[in-house]
């Protein structure tokens, strides 16, 4: 028998990943019947075969298990795996991860080892933070702005119709009804987002595209029109400052529209774009086949050109000095979301933060990632968004999925399994600043997803408290519905929102708010998983942060112990939804949550 767990810190400390040159320690118990005389850690770095072998020694015996020891560092930031190699009178054999993350004899797999840059730091203000996506065109028009509006476009006056979904027989989708939401409309309802305890609004593109949804970027330094300009941009940022949020933008480097000043296949601006000309200044940032009408577009869509973001003089436009990514950081925005991360090569990503750290120490840098980001593979290269050059940190989808499934099917090994594994594998200054989400402009609402409010419910619950920041997509606090692009970016609907789910995730933000010291680093452990029930624990020195959560008909009793909660004395355990003192039994009746915090109690209580 050997037992090794790199999820109980008897095992390995620090817990998950480490920083460059910081100590580890590890422990492997192994059965004194295997007749062991010789156990070694084998860590592999990414992409090696032979791995450096650093010699375990014997430190004693824990009832029938000898336990071997090692204290170690890692010099070099980067990507590793390690698993046991172990010798005895039967032979050398490997001690790999298998089921439950658990050591088992004779498997090849090996467990993850993140080490990160030592200097890496991500922004304090957003930890604990809660962020609001918009996308500008659907979530307030201010009768203040008139909206200008392109000859090949239109204004729809039916605010909260169904968007447009029209295909030409030319195949594509000219996405070009607007509803008309601008800037000046969000600046007019910062006091709602306010309400929810907002601290942060990250904007779908507004920079001048064709368009409604503007990622096909027509030029990088001009607010459309349909939304406002530079001057408006700027008080938005101002008045948002005020109540104590931040505003990041939506960056899209991978590629440019057609219809831009840089590719200008329809000729709409005066400079020759790289379409029109071979001497365009523009022209090496495009692959053509054969000039002008074979070119590669990002996933083949001939409206948006794909760039070569290592070409210099692109580089130099985006993350020079006097660049894109200065001038908008500098007019107000906190940071960037970057479309497509997985697109973007090494090192435009380098320069980028580089770049971006340079003009604001405290801008926030958040990629999107699908998958576990720590090991992501794209184009048949290892990425390293996450190791302290690149990425503060990522969009969750990993979580969103784990939720989603758990809440409409009960998987709540599944949930567990995901949040575990992430938690693992990213960086603590990474993990705190996840940006958590149920629903996007890329994916059907949340509502229409999980299938019923009080579902919805629970699945805001989990998201509000997990490691990360949650990150409410304009109107699922109001029970929007919608499927797919287009339709999962409806206008928000003033005048007959779901009062009641808004006020819950009032609710949700006031405790997140008012429990920031632990939930902005606090750790996470699961403390109970029944297939329909999940409970999980925050903790660190300010305290504890218990959620539980039932997704069935019917009634459950749990006791605390079961959910790993400490009555000692001196504790009192309070509901942070209804305020009562919890001394015994938790109930729970059909489908609900509830968050819980261990608080030293007053001493007329005692």
């Amino acid at each position: 028998m050997i037992v090794f767990d790199p999820k109980d810190e008897r095992f390995k400390t620090p817990f998950g990943s480490v920083r460059q040159e910081e100590e580890i320690a590890m422990d492997i118990h192994v059965s004194g019947r295997l007749g062991a005389f010789k156990v070694s850690l084998l860590l592999y770095k990414d992409g090696e075969f032979e791995p450096e072998i650093y010699p375990m020694r014997f430190k004693g015996h824990e009832g029938l298990m000898e336990v071997y020891s090692l204290k170690f560092s890692v010099e070099e930031e980067g990507l590793y795996w390690y698993r046991f190699g172990f010798s005895s009178l039967e032979g050398e054999r490997n001690i790999g991860r298998g089921q439950g993350q658990k050591a088992f004899l004779d498997s090849d797999l090996c467990w993850q080892l993140t080490v990160y840059e030592k200097g890496f730091e991500t922004p304090e203000w957003i930890k604990g933070g809660i962020m609001y996506q918009i996308f500008p065109d659907r979530f307030f028009r201010s009768s203040n702005y008139d909206p200008v509006i392109r000859e090949d476009s239109y204004l729809r006056e039916d605010w909260g119709g169904i968007p447009a979904y029209i295909r030409p027989e030319d195949g594509s989708v000219p996405n070009n009804d607007f509803f008309g939401g601008n800037l000046r409309g969000i600046i007019e309802k910062l006091d709602h987002l306010k309400s929810l305890n907002v601290n942060c609004i990250y904007l779908n593109p507004i920079f001048e595209a064709a368009s409604n949804h503007k990622y096909d970027t027509g030029d990088y330094e001009k607010i459309d029109p349909v939304f406002g300009d530079e001057d408006i941009f700027k008080e938005l940022c101002r008045e948002a400052e005020k109540k104590g949020i931040k505003v990041i933008l939506d960056g899209v480097f991978s590629h440019t529209g057609a219809d831009s000043r840089y590719f200008n296949k329809n000729g709409r601006y005066p400079d020759e774009g790289a379409y029109q000309s071979k001497e365009s200044k523009y022209y090496s940032w495009y692959d053509f086949g054969k000039w002008p009408e074979s070119y590669r577009g990002w996933w083949g869509i001939d409206t948006l050109p794909e760039v070569n973001e290592e070409e210099p003089s692109y580089l130099e436009y985006i993350t020079g000095k006097n660049g894109i990514l200065s001038k908008w950081i500098s007019a107000g925005a906190a940071g960037y979301r970057l479309d497509v991360a997985d697109e973007l090569p090494d090192v435009f990503l380098d320069k980028l933060r580089e770049r971006v750290k340079d003009t604001d120490p405290e801008a926030f840098i958040i990629g999107e990632v699908w998958e576990d980001a720590s090991n992501k593979i794209s184009y048949g290269r290892r990425r390293r968004y996450l190791l302290g050059k690149q990425l503060d940190s990522v969009m969750n989808y990993v979580f969103r999925e784990g939720i989603i499934n758990f809440v409409k099917y009960g998987d709540s090994s599944g949930l567990a399994e995901r949040v575990e594994s992430v938690v693992r594998n990213y960086p603590p200054q990474v993990l705190n600043c996840l940006m958590n989400i149920l629903g996007t402009h890329d994916t059907a609402r949340a509502l229409t997803e999980i299938g019923s409010i009080e579902k919805l419910k629970c699945a805001a619950l989990i998201q509000y408290f997990l490691p990360g920041v949650p990150c409410i997509y304009y109107g699922d606090e109001t029970g929007m519905t919608g499927g797919g692009d287009p339709y999962c970016r409806g206008c928000y609907p003033w005048g007959s929102e779901n009062e009641d789910l808004i006020e819950f995730y009032r609710t949700l933000g006031k405790i997140r708010t008012e429990n920031k010291d632990v939930l902005k680093d606090g750790k996470y452990f699961t403390n109970y998983v029944n297939q329909d029930i999940i409970c999980y624990k925050r903790t660190n020195l300010s305290g504890s942060i218990f959620v539980i959560v039932k997704v069935s008909e019917g009634c459950a009793v749990l006791s605390p112990e079961d959910m790993g909660i400490d009555f000692s004395e001196g504790r009192k355990i309070v509901d942070m939804i209804d305020g009562h003192v919890i001394d015994g039994d938790i109930i729970l009746n059909g489908i609900a949550g509830k968050v819980f915090r261990s608080e030293v109690r007053d001493n007329d209580e005692k």
